[in-house]
């Protein structure tokens, strides 16, 4: 089993938390599952776990020119970094 860390900062936890329906569709494209962890001392600040990850196809998601299709409650990534 692979597991996958990302960790960034959005721009607005409110609005970036809104936006569940468009992460569970881009997620489902590379990984079985994933929960997400907010920072305690870093209120923007989020980390994914991804489970089961298919690396060729997370790879191409990310260099995709929008991974996540920016809608009305969309927050980008900022720094993500990945382990």
């Amino acid at each position: 089993m692979t597991a996958v860390v990302v960790t960034h900062t959005v721009g607005n936890i409110d609005t970036w938390l809104k936006g569940g329906a468009e992460r569970k569709d881009v997620f489902a494209k590379f990984c079985s599952s994933y929960r997400i962890f907010r920072h305690p001392d870093e209120a923007n600040r989020v980390s994914i776990v991804c489970e089961n990850v298919d690396f060729a196809k997370l790879k191409a998601t990310m260099d995709a020119a929008e991974p996540m299709h920016p809608g009305p409650d969309w927050s980008p990534p900022v720094g993500a970094t990945f382990f």
